[in-house]
This record gives structure tokens, C-alpha cells and sequence, in this order.
């Protein structure tokens, strides 16, 4: 997202950052992340993935990241510029087996649909970006 007046972004991404870190639990990251958590909010006892949430200050910015395994969800507020401003949200999937594609068993039959494991080839590479860009189903 851009931001053509810099005092405004200024002054909103310490409060992204406070909220951000006060108010997401670890259930919420997880849910963010693609696992499923019943409305309690109670984490499944056989879960073994750590779920991590921190703030980094650098010559670029503040970077505030929540973590769980190897996924991951930033936000940055940096390129501060004549331009303009960007605050930059990304999301990095090294697990793709946590994620979920609606596809045939490979080799199988193609009317066999059902929600399988995320592959990590360029095979399910639209569903990727569908995860990344935060629409649903996480599944």
C-alpha cells in the first residue's frame, strides 16, 4: 500500500505495530498461517510447530513478523521517498505441505477431487499465490 503523505504513515504504523503485537495471539497465527483452530482457541495437544511473533528496527524501518515453522507473515513500513511511502505486507511459505490445494490425487483420476497436501512445484503455484494474497479457503 502506498502512501503519498509521509507524516500519515508515520504516525499509523506504530499503532499496525502495537496492535499487531498485543493483540494476536499465537491461535490467531496459526489460523493465519492455514491450521485450523476450533473457536476456544485451544491449540490441538499434538502440535509441535513454535509459533513466534517479533519486532525488528532497521536503517529501512520497523519490521513486525509473526511466525509458525517455517511461514511466516511481515510487515515493513520502508521507502520513504520523494515518491512516495510503501508499507509492505509479505508472506514466505517454505512449509507448503501445511496448506491445502483442491486437486486430484496425482496419477489419479481428474474428476477424484478432494483438498490434499500443497505440492512444491510450479503444479500448485496458483493456490500458492491464493494463500499468500490471504484469500480463503486456508484449508
Amino acid at each position: 500500500m502506498e502512501f503519498r503523505d509521509t507524516a500519515a504513515l508515520q504516525r499509523l504504523y506504530p499503532m499496525l505495530v502495537h496492535q499487531g503485537m498485543t493483540s494476536f495471539s499465537s491461535p490467531d497465527v496459526m489460523r493465519f498461517l492455514g491450521r485450523r483452530i476450533p473457536l476456544s482457541g485451544e491449540v490441538p495437544p499434538r502440535f509441535a510447530a513454535e509459533s513466534t511473533s517479533d519486532v525488528k528496527r532497521r536503517q529501512e524501518g520497523v519490521r513486525i513478523k509473526h511466525r509458525l515453522g517455517g511461514n511466516s507473515m511481515k510487515l515493513y513500513d520502508k521507502a520513504f521517498t520523494v515518491v512516495g511511502n510503501v508499507l509492505r505486507g509479505e508472506t514466505t511459505i517454505d512449509n507448503v505441505e501445511d496448506f491445502r490445494v483442491y486437486r486430484p490425487k496425482e496419477g489419479g483420476p481428474e474428476q477424484d477431487l478432494a483438498w490434499r497436501p500443497m505440492r512444491r512445484g510450479v503444479a500448485d503455484l496458483h493456490r500458492r499465490a491464493e494463500v499468500s494474497q490471504g484469500q480463503r479457503p486456508l484449508l
